[in-house]
């Protein structure tokens, strides 16, 4: 602490205050933490879904314009090739490509029907019927 020489007093905080600051401090942040988890959760599910929707859009213009028709039961790696560069892999990475389909993709931009579950790493692990 520091002297005051003109009054005596001693400058600083006092042990109490520094605990009652903490104390705000740690309620704070149990208030903050709940809410910045949640906000964390559905912006992955948001990039999974503007992942679907990225080869849901890349089969549908695909199947338009070719005879070829590519099938929703296709794995979405085995018609990356057909989709002519429209999707990479980076569009692709949280949708597990080798086991999805594009019936799963359809599945996940569905969400009046169909739910999805994230795992931890970040890919897609359950597509579920509401219904």
């Amino acid at each position: 602490m520091f002297k005051n020489s003109e009054s005596g007093k001693s400058k600083g905080f006092t042990l109490v205050e520094i605990v009652v600051v903490l104390a705000i401090i740690g309620i704070l942040a149990t208030i903050v933490t709940p809410n910045l988890t949640s906000y964390i959760k559905e912006s992955k599910k948001v990039r999974v879904i503007e992942q679907a929707r990225k080869v849901v859009i890349s089969v549908e213009a695909v199947n338009t314009k070719s005879p070829n028709l590519i099938e929703k039961s296709k794995k979405i790696n085995e018609i990356k090739t057909k989709l002519g560069g429209l999707i990479t892999d980076e569009d692709i990475n949280l949708l597990d490509p080798s086991n999805k389909t594009v019936q799963d993709c359809y599945n996940v931009i569905d969400s009046e029907n169909y739910t999805f579950t994230i795992g931890d790493s970040n890919e897609v692990v359950n597509i579920n019927s509401i219904k």
